[in-house]
């Protein structure tokens, strides 16, 4: 990546056309696919060789995730080709250019597709209008409203400080118990064959 180019990923499961359209128009974008989408299409319906798939995927370092695919290969071998000729760094952590995080499956991207189901057929400038107009209702009832009532004022200068008279004072608490422990002895212990002297004044 050059310096000031942003740093995008994008994570998809239409490969052709997102792959086209990444090279068309974020020349510098990667294109990761998504995992979920990749188990499903590879037919994993093991529990234990999906969690084999995720730990795969997930891998930080290189080491680990040639352990996983190579454990999955003995397995499925069929998985293990399809997985090698869709290219380890579009599905994996370790091998990933980018940084893909723990952004693995497009599940963002699968719950934006469920609230614009009837609405993606329209013209773009009229989408993006449905947009904002889902964003600011979503903010009506969130918790950002309520960010903004209870506003916390400065206090100001002293001297503009209003004291009611009427405020009891609170001292502090009266120290009559003894602490617990032994008391410590003032007196000072003698050094061994020391003699005791007196001291006038």
């Amino acid at each position: 990546m050059h310096r000031g180019i942003l740093d995008l990923t994008i994570i998809s499961d239409r490969h052709a056309t997102i792959k086209s359209a990444c090279e068309a128009v974020f020349l510098n974008a990667f294109h990761g696919y998504c995992c979920s989408h990749l188990m499903m299409n590879c037919k994993l319906k093991s529990i234990k060789l999906q969690c084999l798939f995720w730990k795969m995927c997930k891998a930080y370092s290189i080491d680990d995730f040639n352990m996983a695919i190579n454990e999955l290969g003995a397995k499925r071998p069929d998985v293990y080709e399809k997985l090698i000729e869709a290219g380890v760094e579009r599905l994996s952590r370790a091998y990933c250019p980018n940084n893909r995080y723990n952004y693995m499956m497009s599940n963002s991207a699968e719950s934006i597709n469920a609230l614009t189901r009837d609405v993606q057929k329209i013209p773009i400038t009229n989408l993006m209008e449905w947009y904002r107009d889902l964003v600011q209702r979503m903010v009506r009832r969130t918790t950002l409203k309520a960010t903004y009532q209870g506003l916390v004022y400065p206090m100001g200068e002293v001297s503009s400080w209003q004291s009611p008279n009427y405020l009891q004072v609170v001292k502090p608490p009266l120290m009559d118990k003894r602490p617990s422990g032994r008391p410590k002895s003032t007196n000072r212990i003698r050094s061994q064959g020391k003699e005791l002297t007196q001291t006038r004044c």
